[in-house]
């Protein structure tokens, strides 16, 4: 991995301190905006990450935390320039970081750490850990975002560190059909699952090794206990980009928890709302009638873990 300057900035906090097992709910704290290379040791390796502090001067609550996993061959620049997921941050005043693939894709079922002696969970709970000791985070919004390759993988970190992870926005990506057969997460997830209907890598259909996107959200509504019935609702084209973007949440759902499906008609393999789309004829088309950052941001807003 090439070699990167670490860069150090003040962040200044001011804290009254209340603390429940539940997370910081007492915590006031401002926070100063700083764009930096981390890096923590994973056993014999060393992995580094991008990490975005809001610029928010007046205090506030603690800040949520999120994990934005890039897709197959990005790296964590491509994301973050891709996204606008620092702008959103700092209108919600959350943290975002985004962590680098060792081989330039994520480890989505476990088969590659004996093989390459390289632990993406270990990896993730590093970072969390030394985030959480150098910033003041609230530790019941930590939210994994991941495109692609990295929506894949988010669902498996979903099912193995539901004890760090309150939530997870998979976009343009979906579950593996052998990792929600042996998926056993020790506490309900939230989950935001955004697929269009014309992305040729993840069919909203599924097939025979992915889970459509309803088997997805019904996957996480079961385990989160939320009741059978959804509200639907389609979102008019202002951007007349020819797309239809339509939103289905289950109801009722136990623990402050939250399961949501974003359906993009005539969408490709993108990320929503993003400025900076990617070759239509290859990727197809992006919509601009909903904004993935925004959304990642009002979700984790409205994570009410206990």
């Amino acid at each position: 991995m090439r070699a990167r300057q670490r860069g150090v900035w003040a962040v200044a906090a001011i804290a009254t301190l209340s603390l429940a097992s539940c997370g910081d709910t007492g915590t006031t704290v401002s926070y100063t905006t700083s764009d930096s290379y981390e890096s923590v040791q994973v056993g014999s390796v060393r992995r580094w990450y991008r990490m975005h502090i809001p610029d928010r001067p007046a205090p506030g609550p603690a800040a949520a935390l999120i994990l934005a996993f890039h897709g197959y061959g990005q790296s964590a620049e491509l994301l973050e320039s891709q996204t606008a997921l620092n702008a959103a941050a700092d209108l919600a005043g959350a943290i975002v970081v985004y962590p680098e693939a060792y081989y330039g894709t994520w480890d989505v079922n476990g088969e590659a750490e004996e093989l390459f002696q390289v632990y993406d969970i270990a990896y993730v709970r590093a970072i969390i850990a030394a985030v959480k000791d150098a910033q003041v985070v609230d530790a019941r919004r930590v939210v994994a975002v991941g495109l692609s390759n990295g929506a894949v993988f988010v669902h498996r970190l979903a099912c193995e560190a539901s004890d760090e992870i309150a939530g997870i926005v998979a976009v343009a990506g979906a579950m593996l059909r052998p990792i929600a057969n042996t998926c056993q997460p020790l506490r309900p997830i939230s989950a935001l699952l955004m697929l269009g209907t014309e992305d040729g890598t993840f069919p909203v259909a599924g097939n025979g090794l992915l889970l459509s996107l309803e088997e997805d959200a019904a996957f996480w509504a079961a385990r989160a206990s939320c009741g059978s019935s959804r509200q639907t609702s389609t979102l008019p084209d202002v951007a007349g980009d020819g797309t239809r973007v339509t939103l289905r949440t289950f109801t009722k759902c136990h623990d402050g928890n939250s399961v949501r499906t974003v359906e993009i008609g005539g969408g490709g393999h993108t990320w929503p709302g993003t400025e900076h789309p990617p070759n239509p004829e290859f990727f197809g088309r992006t919509t601009q009638n909903y904004d993935a950052s925004r959304a990642v941001m009002e979700f984790a807003r409205g994570i009410n873990r206990s």
